[in-house]
């Protein structure tokens, strides 16, 4: 991919999403399209799968399970809301780990039990089975 491409493409993101957030900005550009924009040829990346462990992570250790603000989690996170919102939750909703409900984000049983947790008795917990 030539520099202009690269730059056509976060252009693109740009005006699509209207927000480009670290993670997508860093999951955008291969490597050794980096080392020829002036970049370190190494580049740290966030996988998909760190940033989904690091949200549920969040609200079950530092929220006790939730409920939480959306806000908090960016926060407790360092990631943007948009980047949570279009990129993070819709997985794990649709894996049942994670619930938005009126009051914020809540953990559910099978979160606890994906990161090798036993859930809660009662409380906040949505019970998943």
């Amino acid at each position: 991919m030539s520099q202009e491409d690269w730059v056509q493409e976060v252009d693109f993101v740009a005006l699509a999403a209207d927000v480009v957030s670290a993670y997508v900005a860093n999951n955008s550009v291969p490597a050794a399209d980096l080392a020829g924009l002036g970049a370190p040829k190494t580049v740290s990346r966030a996988k998909p799968e760190d940033l989904d462990r690091k949200l549920l992570e969040a609200v079950v250790h530092r929220f006790d399970g939730g409920p939480v603000g959306l806000d908090n989690v960016a926060a407790a996170i360092g990631e943007e809301r948009e980047t949570i919102e279009d990129v993070i939750e819709p997985y794990l909703i649709q894996q049942g780990y994670l619930q938005r409900t009126p009051r914020g984000r809540v953990a559910t049983s099978a979160a606890f039990r994906h990161l090798g947790l036993i859930a809660p008795q009662g409380g906040n917990l949505l019970d998943e089975g």
